[in-house]
């Protein structure tokens, strides 16, 4: 919801759009709200581990962003619909099960 606002934000502190490209998203949320900020490379998390983080930061409602690996064309999706090298906030975490019983982890 303040995703776009804390971009222009960032953008206006920083002269222009052009020179936040590629930038990191925790340095902005530290810079704008005071809070401090963690960058996690999770290359090397299984997805399991990543849920964990994910999920734990925003129950205890922190603000919570995510980038897509790439190499700079966001015009590029991915199969799961995401562009690559392209900043995301997360508004939440769920958790549902299906008719089968099968439970799915939603960001």
């Amino acid at each position: 919801m303040f995703a776009p606002l804390i971009e222009k934000l960032w953008a206006k502190i920083n002269g222009s759009y052009e020179r936040i490209a590629g930038g990191w998203q925790h340095e902005s949320l530290r810079v704008l709200s005071g809070a401090p900020a963690y960058d996690y490379l999770t290359s090397s998390y299984t997805s399991d581990e990543i849920w964990t983080l994910i999920s734990n930061a925003t129950n205890l409602k922190y603000i919570v962003g995510c980038g897509t690996p790439g190499t700079g064309d966001d015009s590029v999706r991915s199969t799961t619909g995401l562009a690559a090298s392209h900043a995301y906030a997360i508004l939440g975490t769920y958790k549902i099960k299906n008719s089968e019983g099968t439970i799915y982890n939603l960001i």
